[in-house]
């Protein structure tokens, strides 16, 4: 039997000691994004990708041999450990597969098959079932014994047949084919069948079979393969949600400027807050320029003086209620200040909310009212979305299909490995973050996290990397972990604001021995670093690898991988889905992607849709490959539905309305299942029309892998 680290090698397209490293630093502590970027020489480059299906296929082999290991000792104390089930228990590669082979040793109340095994009647059960030639009634005439329960010849059958059913039933190899085929074939058909030959056993043991799939069998594997399928769609579900949060969370910030957050509203009124370019809050306001109140001149004038006062540079407006509105109210704000060069951006407010009411806005803002808290996060969301975004439970950010169906547990250790893949490529200045951002830094758990604010509170900014193992609770172990993905500009050492891990300091000193330049004078200067050879400057520890990534990293020292910061430009007077005409190209944010094809916010309050057969002239597999959230496109305007408020969009603009529905089919991007139709329905599995029934199978699988079952 191959070995865990041997499994997961094919698995990840691995060597088996590349597997066996990983595993090593991961079971000594070590996180992912540490192992990823810092360990390239220990694990042979395996990336991120691969040790993050690394880590979740060791999470259930692991598991899958704590079943294996109990299930041994439960079938061995019960005497019944044969070589053959010992050999197949540890042949065993799935769960299910393990738990098919344990059914009949499984601990359960007694059934009707073994009080028929207790009253005797299982050599009538065999003996019927090894020689059809046999007369039931004729047979079980000597098993009639009123003493045991059997009154009379019908009693002593019925109890052969229990006897049967559980063994067909309890039968791994056959259930296991079973289940195989029915996956193979996508149909599902109540119907089963042993060849009658005309011996006397024949009908009753075609009915034996027949009650054992419809009792025993039929609900069983449906629940097995309807389980499978649900799986499969999780975990796309999942996937396409964690895709979608990581461009989300890596989108381009604002960077340190002063933004003014707008949360509209109309009957309760606009939230008004400002933050400086650290994000602090400097003021809140809440106007009314909507319905009900129309103070609409008198926001106006209360904007202008917050913007004077704080030299904003950025009105950043939510995207819920009102928020076409309040963009509007924006853009005459902006038109009144001509001198101040404002800029505004709509920005997704999906789960400003869930922030506004958390504990953590509650710490962070404990005088300020829940609703004004929703302003500051949009405000902050603009000037760093990661930074922001980090303090939300990532479900309920809403980028994803169907969240709430999908096993939770599943969604939120990927989502929670998604967020800690995106904050450590980035990086974090360790004295501006905040603990809810810390604690997403490999080897920082939130009160760790919590104890570097506190220390940085009462103590003033960390000069160095080294004063971090000052923070109570956080010792070498975690700074060897987090030290690399943590910032701190204008400190004591320049490479300290670098990904230049610590322990890789003396590669750069031997960097400067050499050249005999300071290390101030290196960083930046390109074409010197690009001279040098990696192999100049590697030791037993440190080898090729690693030395190009810190040579790079001298190059741009804390390069940050987000693209820049581009606003979409909305088209003026078009602010509602009614102000749009077919033909129309726009310019806009695609917001989600889906696995049918991307939303896109072109400024009217209602995203319109490309379907992936218009993302691009030629094949789109998957959506994500030829658009990404937070990108800006520009799009054709196909189709406006007004009763339904929907908006069909393409982004080849070449494409005239009322044919790109027509033209799905030539791209190849159009699913089978959909049929062409816009409802998804379509033809069912095996081509039949809904109206018919699928033709039955040339064979009958059942009866074949019974009778193999049999054999054995």
């Amino acid at each position: 039997m191959l070995s865990i680290e041997q499994r997961i090698a094919n698995d990840i397209a691995a060597r088996t000691e590349q597997v066996q490293a990983a595993v090593d630093l991961l079971d000594g502590g070590a996180t992912v994004p540490f192992i990823a970027r810092y360990r390239k020489e220990v694990t042979g480059g395996l990336d991120d990708t691969q040790l993050r299906l690394l880590e979740e296929r060791l999470r259930y082999l692991r598991e899958l041999e704590e079943r294996r290991a109990a299930i041994l000792a439960s079938v061995e104390e019960q005497g019944k450990l044969g070589d053959a089930l010992k050999a197949d228990l540890l042949a065993a590669d799935t769960k299910a597969r393990l738990e098919d082979l344990y059914l009949p040793f499984k601990p359960k109340r007694r059934t009707k098959a073994q009080i028929a095994r207790e009253a005797g009647l299982e050599p009538l059960a065999l003996g019927l079932r090894d020689d059809p030639t046999l007369t039931p009634e004729t047979f079980a005439e000597s098993f009639v014994d009123a003493d045991r329960g059997i009154a009379d010849v019908r009693a002593a059958l019925d109890g052969a047949r229990a006897i049967l059913m559980e063994s067909i039933a309890e039968d791994a190899h056959l259930v296991g084919e079973l289940r195989d085929w029915l996956w193979a074939q996508g149909q599902i058909r109540a119907h089963a069948n042993i060849h009658n030959r005309g011996r006397a056993a024949d009908a009753w043991l075609r009915e034996t079979v027949r009650l054992t799939w419809r009792v025993k069998l039929h609900l069983h594997l449906t629940l097995d393969l309807f389980g499978r399928v649900r799986e499969g769609a999780e975990d796309e579900a999942i996937r396409v949600f964690g895709d979608n949060l990581k461009d989300l969370m890596l989108a381009a910030p604002a960077g340190a400027k002063t933004v003014m957050g707008l949360d509209p509203g109309i009957r309760t009124g606009c939230k008004v807050a400002v933050v400086d370019a650290t994000g602090k809050l400097l003021a809140t306001d809440t106007i009314y320029p909507h319905e009900p109140r129309r103070q609409w001149n008198e926001s106006l004038v209360s904007l202008a003086k917050l913007c004077r006062q704080h030299n904003v540079d950025l009105i950043a407006i939510g995207n819920g209620t009102a928020s076409r509105e309040t963009d509007k109210l924006a853009g005459e704000l902006i038109k009144k200040l001509p001198d101040a060069k404002l800029s505004k951006i709509v920005v997704s407010e999906a789960g400003a909310s869930v922030y506004s009411a958390s504990e953590l806005a509650a710490k962070e803002f404990p005088q300020l009212d829940v609703s004004l808290r929703g302003a500051v996060s949009i405000a902050r969301r603009l000037q760093d979305p990661l930074a922001e975004l980090v303090k939300i439970e990532p479900k309920a950010i809403g980028v994803g299909q169907y969240q709430h169906d999908v096993n939770q547990i599943k969604l939120a250790r990927a989502l929670d490995a998604r967020v800690e893949d995106c904050v450590n490529a980035v990086g974090v200045d360790v004295n501006t973050a905040s603990a809810a951002l810390l604690s997403r830094v490999a080897g920082l758990s939130p009160s760790v996290a919590e104890n570097v604010v506190k220390h940085r509170d009462a103590n003033g900014p960390f000069p160095n990397r080294k004063a971090l193992l000052k923070v109570p609770r956080l010792g070498d172990k975690a700074f060897e972990q987090c030290a690399g993905f943590l910032r701190v500009s204008g400190g004591d050492n320049p490479l300290d604001a670098s990904a230049v891990h610590p322990e890789a300091y003396p590669v750069v000193e031997r960097i400067i021995a050499q050249c005999g330049r300071e290390v101030r004078n290196i960083i930046g200067d390109g074409g010197f670093l690009r001279g040098l050879k990696a192999e100049q400057f590697t030791d037993e520890k440190f080898g090729v690898p690693t030395v190009r990534d810190i040579l790079k990293e001298l190059e741009k020292p804390g390069r940050d991988p987000r693209p820049e910061f581009v606003a979409p430009s909305f088209a003026e007077g078009v602010e509602d889905v009614k102000d749009l005409k077919p033909g129309m190209i726009l310019e806009g944010r695609v917001t989600n992607v889906a696995a049918f094809g991307a939303f896109v916010d072109i400024g009217v309050h209602q995203d319109g849709l490309v379907h992936v057969s218009a993302l691009s002239h030629t094949f789109v597999k998957d959506p994500r490959d030829a658009v990404k959230a937070g990108d800006i496109v520009k799009v054709k305007v196909m189709e406006v539905d007004l009763p339904r408020q929907r908006i069909g969009l393409s982004m080849r603009l070449d494409d005239e309305p009322g044919q790109a529905r027509n033209n799905r089919s030539a791209t190849g991007n159009e699913p089978a299942a959909r049929g062409g139709g816009r409802d998804g329905r379509g033809p069912r599995p095996g081509g039949s029309s809904p109206s018919k029934p699928a033709p039955a199978p040339a064979n009958n699988a059942f009866a074949d892998a019974l009778a193999r079952a049999r054999q054995r």
